[in-house]
């Protein structure tokens, strides 16, 4: 990334609804994002707890009265999905952390970006419109099936 665009991205924030558990356990999420005039931002990195919304989507904001750019609307869907994988920890196994970068490189190895979260195990993954979404729903299946990961699709853009 260069200077000149780290100095044009902005945070837009999201409100993050909770469930009755407290899941997930923040009630905001920030997401990096570029102007793309007047109130609209094309968001610049896959979303972790913001549902509705993916990598590369342009959205409308409105200030809010503490100056931050707040999630208003998706304008321009970009195509991209986002799913979340959570591996889960193993007494008898590799560390967690080994564990999550040889998942994230397979998910790579097949064309998506992935992002990893501040939590423990937990990574969101950015299929882009180009990759058939059954190009990666196999590998998330294999590891729901074994109970090595779970996996959320937080929103699918692709055709089915």
């Amino acid at each position: 990334m260069s200077n000149e665009t780290d100095h044009s991205m902005e945070k837009i924030w999201f409100k993050i609804e909770q469930d009755d558990d407290g899941y997930p356990p923040v009630q905001i999420e920030s997401v990096w994002a570029t102007p793309a005039g007047g109130n609209l931002f094309r968001l610049e990195n896959v979303p972790f707890f913001a549902k509705g919304v993916s990598f590369k989507d342009e959205v409308s904001i409105s200030e809010g009265p503490d100056g931050r750019k707040w999630y208003a609307d998706v304008v321009l869907p970009s195509g991209h999905s986002t799913v979340r994988v959570i591996v889960y920890r193993k007494a008898d196994s590799q560390p967690l952390e080994e564990r999550v970068g040889e998942l994230r490189q397979r998910f790579i190895e097949r064309g998506c970006i992935t992002e990893l979260s501040h939590l423990p195990g937990l990574f969101a993954v950015d299929v882009p419109p180009s990759l058939p979404l059954e190009t990666v729903r196999p590998l998330l299946e294999e590891g729901a099936a074994l109970e090595a990961w779970d996996y959320e699709e937080a929103n699918l853009r692709h055709a089915s």
